[in-house]
């Protein structure tokens, strides 16, 4: 994938069909493997980067035109909102400052597959003093085993499912950290995030390219052929509907995002994931440990 004037490579662009568990995401060099059956011969592969036009292709075209390598993706035109300025008002309101979302933990959750990236889980956060400015988001990182990559990203809340629906900011914050464990922190004051929305997603997205995903999953694999115990489903109900989550004990290897089961937190916040890029959105049976400090 290239950015169409400058042909640079867009790395870590969300790819794959929509609303699909099918997707993946770019490499560094902007390269990525996607695979596909013949059953989804007349479906659309959709390509998606923040700051950049969506651009859809038919399946059917890269089956007709196997030299076909390229995708070039166009800049996002950034329309300015218009300020109003009062030179009566010399009133100036003390700045308030709030914390949302869980502090809990007592689980982890991962996503581990090689033909598969972009997954990623988003909590609801909400506040009655919109707008509010997003000032440092915290996720809880129960277990790492090596340097990893999460993006950052905020959705508002699709009125037809309340599942998280289109991107609230074209900024493509990624999160380098090697901690093992504990608390990751992010000052995003100097990106000027405001929410409008009484109501939002705080997404976090795993990010790591086809190889470091291969070496995880065979790691897995193995641990998995030689603790056959170690999987498991975790069931809870949640507004009436049975949601199960996997879970893999004792597994070592890769990025766990801290969650909890617990019954009253579960009563208390919405939270989704999606196994792949562009996949839809599903209600967790966990919810995400994270936390947003806004100021309004």
């Amino acid at each position: 994938m290239l950015e169409a004037s400058s042909r640079a490579p867009i790395a870590y662009a969300n790819i794959g069909i929509v609303n699909k568990n099918i997707g993946t995401i770019s490499n560094p060099d902007g390269t990525y493997n996607l695979r596909l059956d013949s059953t989804l011969i007349h479906e659309k592969i959709t390509f998606s980067a923040l700051g950049y036009e969506r651009k859809s292709i038919a399946v059917q075209e890269f089956v007709q035109k196997p030299s076909f390598k390229e995708v070039l993706l166009d800049e996002k035109s950034v329309v300015l909102e218009e300020i109003s300025i009062n030179h009566k008002l010399h009133i100036i309101n003390r700045i308030k400052h709030t914390t949302l979302g869980n502090e809990h933990h007592n689980s982890g959750t991962i996503r581990l597959d090689t033909a598969r990236a972009g997954g990623s889980m988003a909590l609801l956060l909400q506040h009655d003093e919109a707008p509010f400015k997003l000032n440092t988001i915290r996720i809880y990182i129960p277990q790492n085993s090596n340097t990893f990559k999460v993006r950052v990203r905020c959705y508002n809340v699709d009125p037809e499912t309340g599942a998280p629906g289109e991107d609230l900011i074209e900024k493509n914050i990624i999160i380098n950290s090697d901690i093992s464990k504990g608390w990751l922190k992010e000052d995003l004051s100097s990106y000027n995030i405001w929410i409008k929305e009484k109501e939002f997603f705080l997404a976090f997205e795993w990010i790591m390219d086809s190889e470091d995903r291969k070496f995880l999953a065979e790691n897995l694999l193995e641990f998995i052929e030689c603790n056959p115990e170690s999987i498991y489903s975790k069931t809870t109900v949640v507004d009436g509907q049975q949601c199960t989550d996997t879970k893999i004990k004792g597994f070592k290897g890769g990025t766990w995002f801290g969650t909890t089961f617990s019954s009253k937190i579960v009563e208390h916040h919405e939270c989704y994931f999606r196994t792949s890029s562009l996949s839809s959105w599903q209600r967790s049976a966990a919810v995400l440990t994270a936390m947003a400090d806004i100021c309004f």
